[in-house]
């Protein structure tokens, strides 16, 4: 429970961020994203029999 709302807590601490022009913590959000997303695709790749 506790990871969960660490994550909730950065991820609503970039938006406020971002609001204020820092956008570092919207792009590190991104980065997981976008390799999550390719680590999926990657897999589904592996997995084509």
């Amino acid at each position: 429970m506790h990871i969960l709302v660490l994550i909730l807590m950065f991820v609503f601490g970039s938006i406020a961020a971002a609001c204020k022009g820092d956008w570092s913590g919207m792009a590190a959000i991104g980065n997981v994203i976008l390799g999550v997303v390719g680590l999926i695709v990657f897999l589904a790749v592996l997995n084509n029999d």
